[in-house]
């Protein structure tokens, strides 16, 4: 469920995507952002100097990433083309690794 910690709650998420809300709903939609969260993350060099909860390119990063695997789990295509784009920025912006 939504935690205080949570940069992007799972239920304004819901609401942005128009998912009715259940308990259930709620939780797997939390579960993706902290997967994508987990994976935009690992494309990052050096998360100790940067301010990324502040970074809307961030956010929206983690936000589409979770949109996707919450219609594709397996995300069956790889990651969509705009996540790739934030990524790549994020990247170029915060320094990054290849190949993610």
């Amino acid at each position: 469920m939504d935690s205080e910690k949570s940069l992007i709650k799972a239920t304004k998420l819901m609401d942005e995507l128009h998912i009715d809300y259940s308990p259930e709903e709620e939780t797997t939609i939390d579960n993706l952002i902290t997967t994508a969260k987990a994976l935009v993350d690992e494309a990052i060099d050096d998360m100790d100097n940067v301010n990324l909860p502040e970074d809307p390119l961030y956010i929206s990063a983690i936000k589409a990433l979770a949109t996707q695997m919450y219609y594709d789990r397996t995300l069956s295509a790889g990651k969509a083309p705009a996540v790739k784009l934030l990524i790549a920025h994020l990247q170029i912006k915060y320094g990054g690794k290849h190949g993610t």
